[in-house]
């Protein structure tokens, strides 16, 4: 609990949810210019009671995850691992699909705009994570 204000700064406002998005999108592109940061500012909005929603949920899978390991109940944890959102608030649950559908859309809107530098950033970085799947899967 005493690490909520950092895990979800982002969701304190409009502003700050913007700034997170554009850093989020920004791993995956390299670096947005301005013209990309404010199609990213206009599609994040918080969601209202976004914080509690996500502290609540966090709440839960704390108490959930405690509930199982104390229990033993190593079978509740690999359905989990396999299905996280099997814990999630259902508040959440639809705050987490409302966030999807907005991200999807600043993502197409971004996509025209892309340079060919952030197209080959992209590729590399599917490329590592196709890397790291596989190397897993072995």
């Amino acid at each position: 609990e005493a690490n909520y204000e950092d895990w979800f700064e982002y969701a304190q406002s409009d502003e700050h949810k913007a700034e997170a998005r554009a850093d989020r999108l920004s791993d995956w592109f390299g670096t947005l210019n301005d013209a990309q940061v404010a199609r990213v500012r206009a599609g994040a909005r918080l969601e209202p009671n976004e914080r509690q929603i996500r502290i609540d949920n966090s709440l839960q899978w704390r108490e959930r995850m405690i509930l199982a390991a104390l229990s033993g109940d190593q079978g509740e944890i690999a359905r989990w691992i396999r299905q996280p959102d099997r814990w999630w608030t259902p508040d959440y649950a639809a705050l987490h699909q409302r966030t999807l559908q907005q991200v999807r859309a600043t993502v197409f809107d971004l996509l025209p705009t892309l340079s060919t530098r952030q197209r080959q950033h992209i590729e590399y970085r599917v490329s590592d994570w196709i890397e790291t799947l596989e190397a897993v899967n072995h």
